[in-house]
């Protein structure tokens, strides 16, 4: 088949952004028995990451983001309050209104033109609601898409979590600004793809008409180390710090679980492992419990020295690609419910899930202190990964889904 994978992120070997992982996981198994194209924004650091991808599949639109470049948009966050503002401004129109940012629409115009000169039996369009603009656009005859998140889904939780009146009814207003945009956006696709159970069932609900299927996220185990030795007293969280759900999740763990795990269990150590750290983020750290360790580029090293994984998510959901790495490499972690939602691992059997601080500082005691039950959680974490994760099932599932779908189409 041929395909042409159109994305706002640049999905590369060890991209810092989940979703980018998991699409270069995906690519890389397609790119084995099809004809795969690529269509992506990036950051002006990555252009070497280009030259890299050539090797596996054809680059035809590569678009150096300029206004939307994280440099960009963090001196927005860390500004004024006009500066947030703007920030908010940008986001809102995009997913409310379909209204692309500069960046957006000079990308999606591109692929556009490069559309009307080429074919192809699959366009593939990666977080579609980023990418609305285009998708309204696009005339192919068979375009798809993969929702990464149910971005209204995230939106709902906030409006319920707002304590003030005035921004509950701000929350509450952009939920269905946003759910109304999000879901007609997927009207529009030949089939969109949710990378979960839980957020196909989700959009269903939501919308009972829309063509909707599960694509899992996918990844290749890596070998088993046979000299890796666990650190007892290593708890490990891992995330893209410049994203505030995650900046959430760090100074949960460091304020408000760590002095609980300490009561008893005084020399276990936090390392927290991410780029973008805010400086106030940094400040928490003391080189003695607290290590920020920043972007690191190969994270297989921490997941084979930590004892324990922590992901404590509270808003959004969709499927946390660190849960996943840790099910992948047997190490046993601590989640919320939310966290969980999208991995699927079975409570108390290849994950623990704790929504309090008390409750995840004695899931974190357990697994550090019971050698029986983290023998057991590590097996039954690899055992998750290999039924439901494992990239070439994931791939043929989806070949299989798009020969359907050209089926359909021919049979009109």
């Amino acid at each position: 088949m041929k395909i042409l994978i159109i994305s706002p992120v640049l999905p590369y070997r060890n991209v810092r952004h989940g979703g980018g992982a998991i699409l270069f996981s995906l690519m890389e198994a397609l790119a084995r028995r099809n004809d795969v194209a690529l269509a992506a924004m990036r950051e002006p650091f990555e252009k070497e990451k280009v030259e890299e991808l050539k090797s596996l599949v054809e680059v035809v639109v590569d678009f150096p983001r300029r206004e939307t470049s994280e440099e960009s948009l963090a001196a927005l966050a860390n500004g004024g309050f006009a500066s947030k503002a703007r920030l908010w401004a940008r986001g809102f129109l995009n997913d409310a209104f379909s209204v692309p940012t500069p960046d957006v629409k000079a990308f999606s115009d591109l692929v556009l033109a490069h559309l009307s000169e080429r074919r192809y039996d699959v366009a593939q369009v990666e977080f579609p609601q980023w990418l609305s603009y285009f998708v309204k656009k696009i005339r192919a005859p068979i375009v798809v898409g993969a929702a990464h998140d149910v971005v209204f889904k995230a939106y709902d939780r906030m409006r319920v979590q707002k304590k003030n009146v005035a921004h509950r009814a701000l929350a509450t207003l952009r939920y269905a600004l946003e759910k109304r945009n999000e879901l007609a956006t997927y009207r529009r696709l030949t089939r969109v793809y949710a990378l979960s159970d839980f957020d196909k069932n989700l959009l269903l609900r939501a919308e009972p008409t829309l063509k909707a299927e599960t694509r899992r996220a996918g990844f290749s185990p890596p070998a088993i180390s046979s000299d890796a030795t666990r650190e007892r007293n290593m708890i490990l969280f891992v995330g893209y710090l410049a994203r505030g759900e995650n900046q959430d999740g760090a100074r949960f763990m460091i304020d408000d679980v760590m002095p609980l795990v300490w009561k008893t269990i005084p020399d276990a150590q936090l390392h927290v492992v991410g780029g973008g750290a805010p400086r106030w983020l940094l400040e928490k750290g003391d080189g003695r419990t607290i290590f920020f360790h920043g972007y690191q580029e190969n994270l297989r090293a921490f997941y084979e020295r930590a004892r324990v994984m922590t992901a404590p998510l509270f808003v959004g959901g969709g499927i946390i690609t660190k849960l996943i790495e840790s099910l992948m490499n047997g190490l046993p972690a601590v989640s919320t419910s939310v966290g969980n939602e999208g991995v699927q691992a079975p409570p108390n059997e290849a994950i623990l899930i704790a929504d309090s601080a008390e409750a995840f500082a004695q899931a974190i005691a357990r697994l550090i202190q019971d050698d029986e039950l983290h023998r057991r959680m590590s097996e039954a974490a690899r055992r998750h990964f290999e039924q439901n994760f494992r990239i070439e099932r994931v791939a043929e599932s989806l070949e299989e889904s798009y020969r359907r779908i050209l089926s359909e189409h021919a049979m009109g």
